[in-house]
């Protein structure tokens, strides 16, 4: 499959290049009407379908130069703009035919390349706009040949109708084209247009809080049998499963985890005692010590013993660690946080 699409891909190219020679080699030649007599000009359609006629004598292809098929979205909105402006020209209102051209165009975008822009459902990153290639702009008709008004009187009724239908035609085409650029830029618009409402919406949901377990959640219809929506589904229940498994391993944790803490609070407490007996047994001897100092002061000799020394304390107990759930809820106490504080205040 991947050969095969590349090899139409490389035919749709060829063709491509050879229609855009052709169509330079007629806007050339029709060019050069101006250096020719009157009776010899011919029309850009006529030019074309004589390089077309050569063409296929030399290759034995042939390509249609005098009209250019562009994709079906471009031709289905071209007829609404088409019959828009045969509309306006007529009354300036919008007839049944104008609707009926726009309930065909709809319908001709359901069933092309373009769904996606009739469709409700969200706009893929594959999907695409249609290539768009229309034949370059042919030359502006040149009035070089028609009679000045010295020469009308002298010239035929018939080659004026016929200089005018020629320019008619051109005319004509300019309008073809000008409605098939405009037919482009509505699609554009239109998609660009639905491109942005999804980012929007998409956003907005950012700035929500995610609400796990749910699948649809623009409020559009889902298949629910679709390949698709099933591994959602699936996607969604291992979710649900794992985050499941881990709110119980993190409850085990918490468990565990409050069990240290109750039982290291324990030890802190009889540590804080203990270290406060010491402390307060040591200024007793520092109170007695300076009673002997003041006495040896004023007996002028040394105190009998040397100032006492406060005995080691028991040294802090390391505190449980935290899991990495817990230290992302916050579960941590304050009163644990300050509990040195509270031990150095008492010891001092």
């Amino acid at each position: 499959m991947p050969g095969k699409a590349k090899s139409n891909f490389e035919k749709a190219r060829k063709l491509r290049h050879e229609h855009n020679e052709l169509m330079a080699k007629a806007v050339a030649l029709f060019r050069l009407n101006d250096t020719l007599p009157t009776s010899e000009r011919k029309s850009l359609r006529a030019v074309c379908t004589t390089i077309t006629a050569a063409h296929q004598r030399e290759t034995g292809r042939w390509v249609n130069l005098d009209k250019t098929t562009p994709p079906t979205p471009v031709r289905a909105i071209g007829r609404v703009l088409s019959k828009l402006r045969q509309t306006n020209e007529k009354d300036g209102f919008v007839d049944e035919d104008l609707i009926q051209a726009a309930r065909e165009a709809r319908d001709a975008l359901t069933t092309s390349a373009l769904s996606f822009l009739t469709d409700k459902s969200p706009i893929q990153s594959t999907s695409q706009l249609p290539s768009f290639a229309h034949p370059p702009v042919p030359a502006p008709p040149s009035m070089s040949h028609l009679p000045s008004r010295s020469q009308t009187s002298m010239t035929a009724p018939v080659d004026l109708e016929g200089e005018i239908k020629t320019v008619e035609d051109e005319l004509e085409q300019y309008r073809t084209i000008i409605n098939q650029q405009r037919a482009m830029i509505l699609i554009q618009s239109e998609y660009c247009e639905s491109v942005r409402h999804q980012l929007e919406a998409a956003e907005n949901k950012a700035d929500q809080p995610s609400r796990t377990g749910r699948l649809v959640g623009d409020g559009l219809p889902r298949v629910l049998t679709g390949t698709e929506f099933i591994e959602k589904v699936r996607a969604r229940d291992a979710a649900q499963a794992e985050q499941v498994s881990a709110k119980e391993c993190n409850r085990v944790e918490r468990e565990a985890r409050a069990s240290a803490m109750s039982e290291w609070k324990g030890k802190m407490q009889e540590r804080k005692e203990t270290n406060k007996k010491i402390t307060l047994r040591w200024r007793e001897e520092v109170e007695h010590w300076e009673a002997e100092r003041d006495l040896a002061k004023t007996e002028h000799r040394r105190p009998q013993w040397t100032k006492p020394k406060r005995g080691a304390l028991i040294l802090a107990i390391p505190k449980p660690q935290a899991s990495p759930a817990e230290a992302e809820e916050g579960m941590n106490d304050e009163d644990d946080e300050h509990e040195g504080d509270e031990l150095s205040s008492g010891e001092e």
